[in-house]
């Protein structure tokens, strides 16, 4: 059996990572689609009687069909990351989590910051297909872009472009023990970074230095969803909520190390072929 290199074992586990999130919350949450259906700028142009529309059961069976339809979409393209056969199903799955992402973004009034956020995530599939087709350049080139709009979407919330949420100071309360006002401070200062370091993706020169906040600052935002949560609430209460959440961020750190992992085999191999070239010419 081929063993697979480690850029492809990155790109899937952080693809599996986010399949089991997204049917964790398909499965015990909800999937905001009925938000959808209740929107009366959306399906108002449908019926003609409104009020008796949403209190029928059509926008529950409409949400109802579409989760079902989507868990086992999630779960068939899914066997494509195990067996990398039926590739072209990971196109589908790249829009299906588009889709879900995009419902975050309309949920959470439109804020650019919330979908950009979700950069890495669903971009996932597209990664694993020009991985699997040998398209290792463009496969690099998408990967940046996504860590460069997911850590930018942190930045604006941190930064308080967008106010600063809940969740994120409670951690940093939690997890160091800072007051609120330190707790913003030192989330603006992470945003700033967040923000600041993008442009040095751009060369391997300067990313060299710079992935590696990225990568930490990836994994900890991850594990600080187990970490700040861990012993509040009981254990299956903990993995509904809390451990699907860390599931979905971990690409944030996982793709980044690819990265890493990425630029320091192709250097390695440029060294490899100076080494054939001089002692050819000698």
């Amino acid at each position: 059996m081929k063993l697979e290199n480690k850029d492809t074992i990155l790109i899937k586990l952080s693809l599996i990572c986010v399949i089991i999130a997204y049917l964790v919350q398909g499965l015990c949450w909800e999937f905001p689609f009925l938000d959808v259906f209740w929107n009366k700028h959306f399906f108002g142009h449908f019926t003609n009687d409104w009020e008796q529309y949403i209190r029928s059961e059509i926008p529950h069976s409409l949400h109802k069909n579409l989760s079902i339809g989507f868990i086992l979409i999630l779960l068939i393209t899914g066997i494509t990351v195990f067996t990398n056969r039926l590739v072209q199903m990971l196109k589908i799955m790249f829009i299906i989590l588009l889709i879900l992402s995009m419902l975050k973004f309309y949920e959470n009034g439109f804020r650019i910051g919330i979908f950009l956020e979700y950069g890495i995530q669903f971009t996932l599939p597209l990664l694993l297909y020009y991985q699997l087709k040998t398209k290792f350049t463009k496969t690099k080139t998408i990967a940046l872009m996504a860590i460069a709009i997911t850590f930018l979407g942190h930045g604006l919330f941190a930064i308080s472009y967008y106010p600063q949420p809940g969740t994120f100071l409670d951690m940093f309360s939690n997890i160091l023990g800072l007051n609120e006002a330190n707790s913003k401070r030192m989330l603006i200062l992470f945003g700033f970074l967040d923000i600041v370091l993008l442009p040095s993706l751009i060369w391997k020169k300067t990313r060299k230095y710079s992935i590696y906040y990225f990568i930490l600052w990836g994994f900890l935002t991850a594990f600080a969803r187990l970490w700040a949560n861990f012993g509040i609430y009981s254990h299956s209460d903990f993995v509904i909520q809390w451990f699907w959440q860390f599931l979905v961020r971990l690409p944030h750190g996982l793709i980044p190390l690819y990265i890493l992992i990425n630029d320091k085999a192709s250097k390695d191999s440029d060294h490899i072929l100076k080494l054939d070239y001089s002692n050819q010419i000698a």
